[in-house]
């Protein structure tokens, strides 16, 4: 994400709730009360008496019953840290208010450019500050003119939020802004990044030539090791710049032994906007699992077979060290001849 201008770009990034909701951590909060104070009681066990059986008096009336005793998993902390940050009896509020809808209104009034003359123009949340070096927008930077991208017809918009009304949903969710500041900080430090660009320092960047191609593969594993994911993406020989999937050109993952087609992260957003016309430098991340075995098909031809790398993993399977990629050998298949016909996103058909 380029923070000079952050919200045009279609890269897929972690994504805010939509306008209107206050959703802004209902999956934890369900995960977190699903966990505390409720727990399945023991099965009861069967005895079965092989020798001379004791038959016993219904219990009396006076015998107080004896108490189950229950077992409470220890909350992560993760969780612990989403109720540390929860006003202690605050009941979630509801963001259908004058004030959220106000907010809202100024947020379409700097993508417009309609804003009132001496109006403040409202800025991008603060914790966007926190998102790895090649994403984060700086505190305070307003958000300039220019709708944001749409998708599934028009009945999504892809945005990011203001300080305004993260702060309203901050403080419908958690009773307190700064407790709900303090979440979403921690959060955002501590999450994985998934798909976009790396940094350029990422010491896991590799690059990975495509015979008889004009471009290569840059794969990385770096900000994703809780995930365990493998991102890679497209690149120019010539430029060296990032540039989109080949038309032609089918990606498939080995997945529990079935072959499966993989399709970009941003391909999965559904933009309305045709792929012909994303902005200029635009690119598209796709991602798979440590280990995954992937082909790259240009009609009945295999460009390419990779192994991508794995971590190291307790198991199992247990991997002791961190392996590097591997280039398998090529397999016929005689399944995959017909011709790659998809406009994927309205995009036309070009260098396979």
């Amino acid at each position: 994400m380029n923070a000079a201008e952050p919200p045009h770009e279609l890269t897929p990034v972690a994504a805010m709730p939509k306008e209107g909701t206050n959703q802004v951590t209902r999956q934890v909060r369900q995960r977190v009360q699903s966990r505390v104070g409720h727990s399945k009681a023991p099965e009861e066990r069967v005895v079965r008496h092989t020798a001379k059986q004791k038959t016993v008096s219904s219990q009396s009336p006076q015998a107080k019953p004896k108490k189950k005793k229950t077992k409470t998993e220890p909350l992560s902390e993760y969780e612990q840290m989403f109720l540390s940050c929860v006003v202690p009896g605050h009941v979630v509020s509801d963001l259908d208010t004058p004030e959220f809808d106000a907010a809202c209104t100024r947020m379409e009034q700097a993508w417009d450019g309609t804003l009132p003359e001496g109006a403040e123009p409202p800025v991008y949340a603060s914790h966007y500050s926190y998102l790895p070096e090649q994403y984060r927008i700086p505190q305070g930077t307003v958000i300039p003119p220019g709708a944001p991208a749409t998708s599934n017809g028009g009945t999504q918009r892809n945005i990011l939020w203001s300080e305004e009304t993260t702060d309203l949903a901050l403080l419908a969710e958690f009773g307190s802004i700064e407790l709900g500041r303090k979440w979403l900080r921690h959060v955002t430090e501590n999450a994985d990044t998934i798909g976009g660009t790396p940094h350029p320092d990422d010491p896991s960047i590799r690059t990975i030539a495509i015979p008889g191609r004009t471009y290569h593969l840059r794969l990385w594993t770096g900000g994703m090791d809780q995930s365990r994911l493998v991102c890679w993406n497209f690149m120019d020989n010539k430029t060296g710049k990032p540039r989109l999937r080949p038309s032609k050109l089918k990606i498939y993952g080995v997945i529990e032994g079935e072959r499966t087609r993989l399709a970009s992260l941003e391909e999965g957003c559904n933009f309305d906007l045709k792929k012909s016309k994303w902005p200029e430098g635009a690119t598209e991340t796709f991602c798979a699992e440590d280990g995954t075995i992937v082909d790259f098909i240009t009609g009945n031809s295999s460009l390419l077979r990779l192994q991508l790398p794995s971590r190291p993993f307790a198991g199992p399977p247990r991997i002791k060290k961190y392996r590097e990629y591997k280039i398998l050998p090529i397999e016929d298949d005689d399944d995959d001849d017909e011709e790659d016909g998809e406009k994927l996103n309205g995009g036309e058909e070009g260098e396979d």
